[in-house]
């Protein structure tokens, strides 16, 4: 996924707040919340 610079340093600061390492784990971690708050249970 290509994203700019300043987004990329934005998303690593929370990703930090948040005590994750990884960007990608990050993300992954926040969409599995978005898809449980939709009524969706993750698979995977």
């Amino acid at each position: 996924m290509r994203l700019t610079e300043e987004f990329r340093l934005q998303l690593e600061a929370e990703m930090k707040k948040d005590g994750d390492t990884s960007l990608a784990t990050w993300i992954k971690r926040i969409l599995r919340k978005e898809l449980l708050a939709r009524g969706i249970e993750p698979k995977g």
